[in-house]
Order: structure tokens, then sequence, then C-alpha cells
């Protein structure tokens, strides 16, 4: 994949949260790592809890003593779906927005690292290649982007697959970022993604933008599947988040980051 490419140093307002947005978006999964084993979480290979996650001063909302999970590429967390129309279970009409607290490991061009995703597990229960939905980042050339995937109904030359990237991304080895997409399936225009609480623009490959329903099934949800470096505050809502609300629930704190853009 070959982009142009153009790196911006800008003066950012980042946003750090102080609580969940709003009553209307009670997450349907919030994992903030604080306990561990996790309920209803099956730990997969190589997954270390009790890890000193973003913590004050440079992350003055977090508490002192705040965790996070580091986790391998060979590890993940596993959560069942309960079955049919299951809170992680989502059709065309309905809105999604995933968010997670995320510092990667350095990593050059690389395959793309799932944050959290439903599907596409390889189980023999359900169809190959059933994505209902993910969070993932993108890395090329040391700027790590955000990464939403989803399949609809297969069609020649992989126009099933619709693929959404942020055009801008934070550079590795920066301390931990926080990362949101947010969109309604069936109404492509509407996606949203924020880093450190800041709006990016992305554009949809592959198959494209679609007004089509994503595959849902019963299959499993994954946290860090693919993924290498510690996470913290995973969550799936079952709504909208608009910038408005971002930015009516986080207190801003003033860095500067290179941020760099491609285009597809």
């Amino acid at each position: 994949m070959h982009h142009s490419r153009q790196l911006l140093t800008l003066t950012l307002v980042l946003m750090v949260p102080i609580a969940v947005y709003s009553q209307d978006s009670d997450p349907v999964l919030n994992f903030t790592f604080e306990k561990s084993p996790i309920k209803d979480a099956a730990i997969q290979g190589d997954v270390k809890f009790d890890q000193a996650g973003p913590r004050p001063p440079e992350y003055p909302d977090f508490s002192a003593n705040n965790r996070s999970v580091q986790i391998s590429k060979t590890g993940y967390l596993a959560i069942p779906d309960p079955g049919t129309s299951s809170p992680y279970d989502f059709a065309k009409g309905h809105s999604i927005t995933l968010e997670a607290w995320v510092k990667p490991t350095p990593a050059m061009d690389a395959s793309p690292r799932y944050i959290v995703g439903k599907g596409r597990t390889g189980s023999p229960r359900s169809a190959p290649d059933n994505q209902n939905w993910p969070l993932r980042l993108v890395t090329e050339k040391g700027s790590t982007h955000l990464g939403f995937l989803f399949e609809t109904l297969k069609k020649p030359n992989d126009q099933h697959w619709h693929r959404w990237i942020s055009k801008s991304g934070f550079p590795a080895s920066t301390g931990s970022h926080r990362v949101a997409v947010s969109c309604t399936f069936g109404q492509p225009d509407l996606i949203r993604g924020w880093i450190d609480g800041v709006p990016v623009e992305g554009f949809w490959d592959l198959g494209g933008a679609t007004t089509e329903s994503p595959i849902v099934d019963d299959d499993e949800v994954c946290i860090g599947s693919t993924y290498s470096g510690l996470l913290d505050s995973v969550a799936v809502h079952r709504t909208l988040f608009s910038n408005e609300e971002v930015r009516n629930s986080l207190r801003p704190v003033t860095h500067t980051l290179a941020f760099e853009r491609i285009a597809p």
C-alpha cells in the first residue's frame, strides 16, 4: 500500500478523561484492568496483569497506582458471546464506539494490531473472515494510525472487506495515547476517530464505504489479538460519540506531538 505522506508538527490540546461521557453511553464492555483475573475473560497465551499504566503527573486524571495489562503478539483475552442479539452484536443501523488507552511496542511497517474486536478468530463454529467490528492500530514507518474494519457478504476481489484508516497518527515511543473510533453501520459518512481527544480524518479503502450490514454471528470478542504492548481502559459502547461529547468530558493538557499524514 503506497501513500503520499507529509510530516506535520502540531501543538495540540490533548485530552485526559475525567469520567464516562454520559449515562447514555454506558459501555457494554469496560475493562480497566485494575483487578485480575477478569471475570468472564479467558486468558490465552502471554498476558501479564498488574503492570504500571498511565499515571500522574503526565496523566493527572489517573490514580497514582493505576494498572494496565501487557499483551504480547501471542497473547489475548477472549470474551464469549452470550448468543443471538447479544450486546456485542452490531448490525446495520447500530452505532458503536470503541476506545482504549494504548502504549504499543515500537514497530515499523507491520500487520494491523487488534486492540479489541469481534469475530475472525478462526473458530470452527464460525465462518472464516467473520469480522463484525474491531479497533486496530496500523503502523507505517513509525507512524501509528487508527484502523477500523468489517466484512459484509462475500464478493469477488475482496470487495466484502471495508476498511477505514486515519490519515493522522502518533509517532512510536511517545507514551500512552487514548484512541477511539465511532460509527453507525449503514452510514459510512458518520465515522469519526480521535487520538488523544483530537479528531482525526480518515478514508475507506478495499471495498470502500458501504451501506450494507456487517457479518454478525456468535463468535468471541478478543482483546489484544496480534497486539503487543500495554492496554488500559478498553471499552465498547452502543452509541455514537460526537466531538462535543469528547470535549465536554475531557480536561485539556497541552503537549506537542508530530502527526504524520497519509492519503490514499
